[in-house]
């Protein structure tokens, strides 16, 4: 020890709780970021569809798919994926078919909103001529 130096065990405490509160901050908005980026990657890279109505394949074709088509296709997890078997995805491929089918015949539902084109550029959506602001003043009693 040095001369006059008095041992300060709470002091010491102290400081490396202050410094593990400030170093568990740093670390939790730097995982906000990867968070944020893991979340935003599929834009990104131009693999999120957005549209709401999409092509509907026959069920014939799944025959001529591969695995990956199909669980990207129906939607599933791999897991869900290995646990059903063919008449199953077969009925799936049936309720898809219904499902577009019945789907919205507005032009701008086949449109994947998340292409930088409709991310950056103007577009013209359909049944919108002009914004239309409703504005009613709030009465004071």
């Amino acid at each position: 020890m040095r001369r006059g130096h008095k041992a300060r065990p709470l002091e010491w405490l102290v400081e490396k709780g202050i410094f593990l509160v400030s170093l568990s901050a740093i670390v939790m908005v730097f995982l906000i970021f990867v968070f944020v980026a893991r979340e935003a990657f599929p834009i990104v890279t131009g693999k999120m569809n957005s549209a709401a109505v999409r092509p509907a394949l026959e069920v014939s074709a799944l025959d001529k798919m591969n695995e990956a088509e199909i669980k990207d296709y129906l939607e599933l997890t791999p897991k869900q994926f290995r646990q059903l078997d063919k008449d199953a995805l077969k009925a799936l491929m049936e309720v898809k078919v219904d499902e577009m089918k019945n789907a919205s015949t507005d032009k701008d539902a086949k449109i994947n909103t998340t292409e930088w084109k409709y991310l950056l550029k103007p577009y013209q959506w359909s049944g919108y001529k002009k914004p239309e602001y409703i504005w009613q003043p709030v009465s004071t009693i």
